[in-house]
């Protein structure tokens, strides 16, 4: 890999950041399957693929969905969300492998020129609405989903987009508390 191509990637990476807001404009179907297949081929302990998603685009089930906490207002006007349903009854289970998806979610969605960002449905209430809306078996865990569209450009840098330098987040060897 030529250095020019390494700094280009290592630079994609920095960039990539949550969108919340979306334009009108719908993602193509061609979009949203290169992201599935992304999805698809996201690594998992043990190859286990302990997911399924759920593609919703109905405006009537994003609306219901982005009633479940104070904090998922929002995906109601997203043009797709995706929500990562995980095997088995005990939402954080798999959390490192949904982790995995969801990032791969958000890097092929920067991609593609589109944005991303993750939602938690969490107390176990949140969890149970979304399950119902979706019709997700009981057996089935739901704890996050991705939200997709064309972002809204930022008019300004949020406070929050700000990084700590390494020298705080950093230890070597040891963890010295400095």
């Amino acid at each position: 890999m030529s250095t020019a191509t390494r700094t280009d990637l290592i630079e994609f990476l920095r960039r990539q950041r949550q969108s919340r807001q979306f334009t009108d404009e719908p993602v193509s179907d061609a979009d949203l399957h290169e992201i599935l297949e992304v999805m698809r081929w996201t690594g998992s302990s043990k190859n286990s693929q302990p997911w399924q998603f759920v593609v919703v685009r109905e405006p009537d089930l994003k609306a219901k969905l982005a009633t479940a906490t104070q904090y998922t207002g929002w995906i109601a006007e997203a043009p797709v969300v995706i929500v990562i349903v995980t095997e088995g009854e005990t939402p954080k289970a798999h959390a490192y492998d949904e982790g995995r998806v969801s990032e791969r979610i958000l890097l092929a969605a920067q991609a593609l020129d589109l944005g991303a960002g993750v939602v938690t449905f969490a107390p176990k209430s949140a969890m149970a609405l979304v399950k119902d809306t979706l019709g997700i078996p009981d057996d089935q865990s739901v704890y996050s989903a991705v939200a997709l569209g064309h972002p809204v450009p930022p008019k300004e840098a949020s406070p929050l987009a700000g990084r700590k330098p390494l020298d705080e987040l950093v230890h070597w060897n040891r963890f010295d508390g400095k």
